[in-house]
């Protein structure tokens, strides 16, 4: 179903489930999701690469308004809800965009079992090998997330690029294996375990149950 809704391009990903802090300063930002807040209403982030507005992108909602500061600027949460391809866009008359997005469904969410298990094991591996131990309500919410790919690829140390890719696959378990080829690929980096580390930790991404 085609919608139109206000669009901010980041540098950034949110996965469908996943709660992301935002700093919103400039004028026109603050005017749009002080306008989300007011009624409710979605947005969606899109990723910018290259100086270019990717098309595919999650429509999110506001959860939590954290802190306001005294230069106008404040900090949010958003939660991450379905993937969106953006038909078309347009300005609006405060300044951001605006698009008719339409809901990018999978084609298959389920993935085999023993594909599943191999992913948890794979990454258990990884964060094993760096010496990385991540908060109980990760793995609260990796348990009950119905795509446990987008989940584990919060803490994989996926580039944006990659995050892009992975968010354009429409299959749970093409999703699955893409991480898996990641996972082959990143041992490469382990002997420099900070390095890998940071990948993993530095991704902005918040776990709370």
């Amino acid at each position: 179903m085609e919608k139109i809704v206000p669009l901010f391009p980041l540098s950034l990903v949110v996965f469908p489930n996943s709660y992301y802090p935002l700093r919103i300063f400039e004028d026109r930002y603050k005017s749009m999701i002080m306008n989300c807040r007011k009624y409710k209403l979605p947005f969606a982030i899109i990723a910018v690469l290259d100086g270019k507005i990717v098309p595919v992108g999650t429509l999110v909602r506001i959860v939590q308004l954290i802190a306001k500061f005294d230069d106008g600027s404040f900090d949010i949460v958003v939660k991450g809800k379905e993937r969106v391809k953006i038909a078309r866009s347009w300005k609006h008359s405060i300044g951001y965009d605006e698009g008719l997005i339409e809901e990018v469904p999978d084609e298959a969410v389920n993935a085999d079992v023993v594909l599943v298990d191999e992913l948890e094991k794979r990454f258990k591996q990884l964060l094993g090998k760096v010496n990385v131990k991540l908060e109980d309500n990760f793995w609260f919410n990796l348990s009950f997330s119905p795509t446990k790919s987008f989940k584990v690829a919060e803490k994989s140390g996926i580039s944006l690029n990659q995050q892009l890719e992975l968010l354009a696959l429409t299959t749970e378990e093409d999703r699955i294996l893409y991480l898996l080829d990641h996972f082959v690929n990143i041992e490469k980096y382990l002997s420099n375990r900070e390095v890998v580390s940071s990948l993993i930790l530095n991704d902005g991404y918040i776990n709370t149950k």
